[in-house]
């Protein structure tokens, strides 16, 4: 199965892109609920393995001084099954790389811009990370893929206010994930397909999920609602994605995908 992937990604480069209005996506289908409250973290990466038989999930357990514990899982894509794991699995993250570049596999115009701005924000509702995006962030994971900043350290605070540094990405006109006060994730707002698909999978600000391609036409998922990082399997068949459900409970749901 592994040399099955590694020739659908040597392929894929030559391949033409799909449009993603011509994208179907059937009805997502929930594979296992996700309770940080037993797994002791918040879900931080969400990976396929290249037969798509599993899925790797790792959470990150944040202690009071700042520091994190990653955990780790493997899930049986059919059946929900769990498993933890000691470490992150080799293919988890080789998937990670690639799913979370900055540009799409072979195509490399087709990029995530990468921005940052200053911005007054009520010191009292102050989100810190991708808590704007409603995620936490990847303690392992938490540096800037490119584009300007504007700075950083602890923001300023000015009355009952204060000046924070936001950290965007755009792509096509839509801002596809937002960190405040910290460095950006890649990955946990987004997914690139396999290059023969040459499409994008992500959370906009109403924290539906979106397919885009590199022409700006998009295809948003109906009924989508609280997704979370988004994960489209190696052959382009599946998108998972978590859907939370509650303040400690997420859903982890898989749509086939089909053209």
């Amino acid at each position: 199965m592994i040399i099955l992937a590694t020739l659908f990604f040597a392929t894929a480069q030559a391949a033409q892109a799909v449009e993603a209005t011509a994208i179907r996506v059937a009805t997502p289908v929930r594979v296992a609920e996700i309770d940080t409250g037993k797994l002791k973290g918040e879900p931080v990466r969400l990976a396929w393995s290249a037969d798509g038989i599993q899925l790797y999930l790792q959470t990150a357990d944040r202690k009071s001084d700042g520091t994190a514990v990653a955990r780790h899982y493997v899930i049986a894509s059919s059946g929900g099954k769990f498993s933890a794991v000691d470490v992150e699995p080799p293919w988890a993250a080789e998937y990670w790389a690639w799913k979370s570049a900055q540009a799409a596999p072979g195509s490399p115009a087709f990029k995530i811009a990468v921005d940052s701005e200053r911005r007054m924000l009520r010191s009292t509702a102050t989100p810190r990370g991708s808590e704007i995006a409603g995620m936490g962030g990847d303690p392992g994971s938490g540096m800037a893929i490119g584009g300007s900043r504007a700075g950083g350290g602890a923001p300023v605070t000015v009355g009952e206010a204060q000046m924070a540094i936001v950290y965007f990405m755009l792509l096509n006109g839509d801002v596809i994930g937002e960190w405040v006060n910290a460095p950006i994730v890649p990955g946990e707002t987004f997914s690139w397909s396999p290059g023969a698909l040459g499409l994008i999978a992500y959370r906009n600000r109403d924290g539906k999920l979106v397919i885009a391609d590199g022409a700006g036409r998009r295809n948003t998922l109906p009924g989508s609602s609280h997704v979370s990082l988004p994960a489209w399997s190696a052959d382009g068949t599946k998108l998972a994605f978590l859907q939370k459900t509650g303040r400690k409970k997420y859903d982890l749901l898989v749509a086939g995908v089909s053209r």
